[in-house]
């Protein structure tokens, strides 16, 4: 043991470094789970702050038929727990939603049971907790998405190539179609955003002459095409960044990302994600960063893999945070909750098959602490759980190690000779603070550091 402790006095000012220089404040954690699992929903900001998911699907072993839902559900961030909420009169997946300006929430078009499409819009009012019948499409529609115009207007895009609609400022009646002109296309799987000059831009996947072509639609609905993208893009992540230009992030399958510039109407590409990302969804930062969270395509026997990235636009990169090793979403929903925080819900969880669902849900804070951080190597793994206050040491080749416990002084508080796999150390209480878990490879010498913040 003596020589154990040693070694790690030896590298007490490396781990004061590590404290100093990456003490991140970005963090994600598991929060309450939905009541049920749910993958191609639709989540909604209230007026009264709180979040709303709604519709979907899920399957279930053995046969995996999709369950087409109407259900919807209300997250408290406050207390951070779900309540029910009114059905939709339609069960619904694969459709479109958008938040009135007098705050009700449209479910739009989609996909009911037997893969019925549908041209029907209810809408939700969330003082009365009721859904009403109130419009129709001109023509089924799924898979795309909506935003509000300047006059409360919607405009509504989708798979459909040839045009798009627009509806009132409440949804209600027939929607109106209108026809693309002949040099441009709706891309499939596209994506929405409002830009700086009032525009909008959308982004996805696209075939024929118009190919990587993004559209353009202004107010007053007239189309334009911008510059060709480099990669076709659907279902990408879009986020608006403080110079105006428009970070273009993955796809179903790419790890590509692009700027969109409105000034001059060009895509120019930058740095890249470090994985290829299923149904990216971006979360700008106060700081003009943009977090990306999603477990990504690359395939990791252990069902884990490092899941979330933050963009710099300043140097163009993304860089990793590392420590958030959970088994994962793709294609999950994602609501921003003010104050740095977004919530993340649903999708499918990794190595799953896509159609199941999760009911697992996160939340992304910006200024919050790490819920859970992780270290690994390759002879252990270790977790924290900052509310339970618990560590969990799993040795993966059933051998020994060396735990040690610092505080921020580089004391050693506790140590411990470590046998079998998860052993649990308690920081319940050591006072409020920063200290360090070190794991030591008896047989190497290889050490494991890992930060724990007690609160």
């Amino acid at each position: 043991m003596k020589r154990v402790i040693y070694r790690l006095r030896s590298i007490n000012l490396g781990l004061l470094l590590l404290i100093a220089t990456a003490c991140m404040a970005q963090s994600v954690k598991p929060t309450t789970d939905m009541v049920g699992q749910r993958i191609y929903h639709q989540i909604e900001v209230l007026p009264n702050g709180k979040v709303m998911v709604f519709g979907g699907q899920k399957a279930s072993p053995p046969l995996y038929q999709a369950v087409v839902l109407n259900t919807c559900e209300v997250f408290d961030p406050l207390t951070e727990t779900w309540a029910p909420a009114a059905d939709m009169n339609f069960k619904r997946t694969k459709f479109i939603s958008v938040v009135t300006q007098a705050g009700k929430v449209l479910a739009i078009g989609g996909e009911s049971d037997s893969a019925v499409n549908l041209t029907t819009v209810e809408s939700y009012d969330p003082a009365t907790d009721t859904w009403t019948m109130v419009g129709n499409l001109s023509r089924s529609r799924k898979n795309g998405d909506a935003v509000l115009l300047d006059n409360g207007n919607i405009l509504l895009v989708s798979n459909y190539q040839s045009s798009f609609e627009e509806g009132t400022s409440s949804g209600a009646g027939l929607w109106t179609e209108h026809l693309m002109p002949n040099f441009a296309v709706i891309p499939e799987s596209p994506r929405l955003i409002r830009m700086g000059n009032t525009k909008i831009l959308a982004v996805g996947a696209e075939t024929g002459p118009a190919l990587h072509h993004p559209i353009i639609f202004t107010q007053s609905l007239t189309v334009d095409t911008a510059f060709a993208a480099t990669e076709d893009h659907p279902q990408p992540g879009l986020a608006l960044l403080p110079d105006g230009k428009v970070l273009i992030a993955n796809g179903t399958a790419t790890n590509t990302c692009e700027l969109y510039n409105p000034v001059t109407n060009e895509i120019t590409v930058t740095g890249n994600t470090h994985f290829a990302r299923y149904g990216c969804t971006l979360m700008p930062m106060t700081n003009g960063k943009i977090a990306s969270f999603n477990v990504g395509n690359t395939f990791n026997p252990n069902g884990d893999t490092e899941i979330l990235e933050i963009y710099d636009p300043l140097i163009g990169q993304w860089a990793i945070i590392n420590g958030h090793f959970f088994t994962g979403t793709q294609y999950h929903e994602v609501a921003p909750m003010g104050n740095g925080k977004y919530l993340i819900t649903g999708g499918v969880e990794h190595l799953q098959l896509i159609g199941v669902g999760s009911p697992k849900c996160y939340i992304f804070d910006e200024n919050g602490t790490t819920g859970i951080i992780s270290a690994k190597n390759n002879f252990a793994a270790v977790s924290y759980r900052s509310n339970t206050k618990l560590l969990e040491v799993n040795l993966k080749n059933q051998g020994s190690a060396n735990f040690a416990f610092y505080n921020i002084a580089g004391q050693v508080l506790y140590t411990k000779e470590i046998f079998t796999n998860n052993w649990i150390f308690s920081a319940f209480g050591y006072q409020s603070g920063v200290y360090l878990a070190v794991v030591t490879n008896t047989q190497t010498g290889n050490n494991i550091v890992q930060k724990i913040v007690v609160q």
